[in-house]
Parts: structure tokens; C-alpha cells; sequence
């Protein structure tokens, strides 16, 4: 009897939370909202299992370092090279990365203005281009369409679309089409046709930058590798070089020296690395939201 009564009460807590979902709504659907939980919750999952890795690893190389050295001030210095010097050889990566997606959207924004003069609408539109899409962003694409296959609003998945894909450029091409969207006003073949215009211009002069960094990433890179490999072959084979270090007043020389030395790398890699600019599309308050209507 009790167990039924548990059940009871359960149920009508549960009555009680629908019917005031059902009064007051919600700001999207709840099969959209668990998804983008559930991909934030995945992204802080998988970033945390690799900063853990990073830091047992980095653990692992001070606590080496000292017991081979038998220098306290080893211990920091090892970790902090294993945490901060692989910074100095993903830059270009990251950079090269952002600017083929940045190619990809250019290409994909043409392919959407080439089908919409076959096509009526926005959403069929957007369905149809995951055929074409080029690699760089065919994953965002397919994300995309699987939210307007889930009945997601269009303005909200388009929406979506743009925090996965986080580039001011792009966010210019998803602007356009939620204006299309929510107003359905002709012409917007042509403005996909100058965004893709204007994106390709984009991603050469993205690519003129990076070149002219080439030069202090390189040379950050190879003062990296040069300063560490001559440190590492004094402890091998020439440890008597380095026995003044083991001072107390030798201890404090090496904190100045990896400081300065850090704060060089890291300056030059400052340089060296581009912040993306801000985003014409924020989270919450968008202007261009607001105008196409708003989630609904």
C-alpha cells in the first residue's frame, strides 16, 4: 500500500511539472535542449579525461626530472615544459584548421544560392546541400539537418548551426538565412552568392596572415628545440658542466632563467597566434534573432 502511495505522489509531482511546462512553455524544445546538453556535457567530458592526461603526464616528467637531477627546482621547470611546449606546435594547426572550414563554408554558401534558384524553400534547401557539402564542415551540416529532421524550429537549429561552427564569417552567411527565414522575402540567393563572394576573399587574405606567422612560430619552434635538446645532452653526458646549478644560489639562477626563457616563448607565441574576432551571433539577446522572429 505504502509502495502505491510513493508511486501516487511521484506521478503527481511529475502532473504538477508538465502542467507547468504546458502554462508558462519553454524557450525550445525539449528534444532540441537535451541534445545541446548533452553535447556540452560530452565536450567537458572529453576535455577533462585530456587535461587529466596532460597533468599525470606532466606529474610524471617533474617528479623524473628531480629524482634524476636531485634539483627541486627541476620538478616545476619539467612540468611546466611538458604543459606549455606542445602549445608551440599546434598553433598552425588550429589556424590551418579554421581557415579550410572557413573554405568550406564559402563553398557550401554557393552551393545553397545555386539551389535555391531550383528550389523553394529555406528548409529544403539546407536538407538538400548535406549531399554536396564539402568535408570541412559536412559534420556541422549533418547536424544541422538532422535538428530540421527532428522538427527543431528552423531559426533555432540555424542558430545551433552557427555556435557549432563559432566563426564571425559564417555567422554573416546563418544571419542572412534567418532573416530569409523568418520574413521569406526574395533576393536571398543573391546576398548567399556575395557572402560566398566576400568568404572567399576571406580565406585568402586568412591565408596571407598565417603566412607572414610562419616566421615566429618557426622560430619559437626551433629555439625551443635547440635550447632543450643542448640541456638534455649536458645532463646526459656532461653533468659536471651543470654541477653549480645544484646551489642553493644555482637553484634560484635556473628559476630566473626558466622564467625569462618562458615568458620569451610565450610572447613569441603570442605573436604568433590570431584570436578569432567576435561573433556576430551571441548565445542570448541576438539582434538578428529578434528580427527573424525568435526561437519559437
Amino acid at each position: 500500500m505504502s509502495a502505491l502511495a510513493a508511486l501516487g505522489g511521484v506521478l503527481a509531482a511529475l502532473g504538477l511539472l508538465l502542467a507547468g511546462i504546458g502554462a508558462y512553455g519553454t524557450r525550445e524544445p525539449v528534444g532540441a535542449r537535451c541534445w545541446r546538453r548533452t553535447r556540452r556535457l560530452t565536450a567537458r567530458v572529453g576535455a577533462g579525461v585530456r587535461a587529466r592526461r596532460r597533468l599525470t603526464i606532466a606529474t610524471g616528467a617533474g617528479v623524473a626530472a628531480w629524482l634524476y637531477t636531485g634539483w627541486p627546482v627541476a620538478a616545476p621547470l619539467a612540468a611546466a615544459g611538458v604543459l606549455g611546449v606542445p602549445a608551440l606546435f599546434t598553433g598552425r594547426s588550429a589556424a590551418q584548421r579554421r581557415i579550410e572550414r572557413l573554405e568550406a563554408v564559402a563553398d557550401w554558401t554557393r552551393r545553397l544560392a545555386q539551389l535555391l534558384g531550383a528550389t523553394g524553400g529555406v528548409e529544403q534547401v539546407l536538407q538538400a546541400s548535406w549531399r554536396s557539402c564539402p568535408p570541412g564542415i559536412r559534420p556541422q551540416v549533418g547536424t544541422l539537418v538532422a535538428r530540421l529532421d527532428a522538427r527543431v524550429p528552423t531559426e533555432m537549429a540555424l542558430r545551433g548551426f552557427a555556435a557549432d561552427l563559432a566563426d564571425q564569417t559564417a555567422d554573416r552567411v546563418v544571419a542572412a538565412l534567418l532573416l530569409a527565414t523568418g520574413k521569406r522575402g526574395p533576393g536571398l540567393a543573391a546576398v548567399l552568392t556575395s557572402l560566398a563572394d566576400n568568404t572567399a576573399a576571406e580565406v585568402a587574405m586568412r591565408r596571407e596572415v598565417e603566412a607572414d606567422r610562419a616566421t615566429p612560430r618557426t622560430t619559437a619552434r626551433w629555439v625551443t628545440m635547440i635550447t632543450l635538446g643542448m640541456a638534455g645532452g649536458m645532463l646526459l653526458f656532461d653533468r659536471a658542466y651543470l654541477a653549480p646549478f645544484g646551489s642553493p644560489v644555482g637553484q634560484l639562477a635556473l628559476v630566473l632563467v626558466g622564467l625569462i626563457f618562458g615568458a620569451g616563448l610565450w610572447w613569441m607565441h603570442h605573436l604568433a597566434t590570431s584570436k578569432p574576432p567576435p561573433r556576430l551571433l551571441a548565445q542570448d539577446g541576438d539582434p538578428v534573432l529578434a528580427a527573424a522572429g525568435g526561437p519559437r
